[in-house]
């Protein structure tokens, strides 16, 4: 009698772990399906995204091009010509920079930008993880500070009007853009890479756990 309504601690202690595994299972189950719909989802930002990121790789690819016939331009009509463009450097060197910027969210995407390398080789597993969310949270943050910064000093030029003193007017405003530019893109492919890879940790411990449940 004494055992009937007085059941050992450790049987307690047994029910209640099964009555929390029982729990996480009922979750799991109700969650999956909204997780199925947010797959889907994230398949159509990752197209969508991806598009993005292909036409700014283009345009930087035919702005190169462009760069590159009016550079030469320059040459032959500073030494062939007799007549040198002025304003020619200041519109290379801004070229350059969108060139360089633009195609930063793809080097971000394809993990080709300066990371944690030596760290991340010698870990494994929710460690690793951990420090890939860690890197782009940082990005995702610095750069967007730096949007913002870099946006702000665009609208401040062309505010006053800021512009070199060449024959033909150049605005000193294109290099702010640039490097917003380039931050925002930034800003968008790490906080891309940081939403797929802790949807994609969430989705395989939710499968590991129906697995383990079946």
């Amino acid at each position: 009698w004494e055992t009937v309504c007085h059941p050992p601690q450790r049987w307690m202690a047994d029910t209640n772990i099964i009555s929390a595994q029982n729990m996480v299972r009922a979750c799991v189950r109700l969650c999956f399906p909204l997780i199925v719909g947010g797959h889907i989802m994230k398949s159509k930002i990752e197209r969508i995204f991806e598009a993005f990121i292909r036409t700014v790789d283009r345009v930087a690819m035919y702005l190169m091009l462009i760069v590159v016939f009016w550079a030469t331009w320059g040459v032959v009509s500073r030494y062939f010509l007799h007549s040198a463009v002025d304003y020619l450097d200041i519109t290379v060197v801004y070229a350059i920079m969108f060139i360089v910027l633009l195609p930063t969210g793809s080097v971000l995407r394809e993990k080709k930008h300066i990371s944690l390398d030596l760290i991340e080789v010698r870990l494994s597993g929710g460690w690793k993880h951990g420090v890939d969310i860690f890197n782009y949270l940082v990005t995702c943050v610095a750069c967007g500070f730096l949007a913002y910064f870099t946006w702000s000093q665009t609208a401040f030029l062309i505010q006053i009007g800021a512009s070199f003193e060449t024959s033909v007017p150049i605005p000193r405003w294109p290099a702010a853009l640039a490097l917003f530019l380039g931050m925002a893109i930034c800003t968008l492919a790490s906080l891309e890479r940081l939403v797929r890879l802790i949807f994609e940790i969430v989705t395989h411990r939710v499968k590991s756990e129906d697995g383990r449940q079946e």
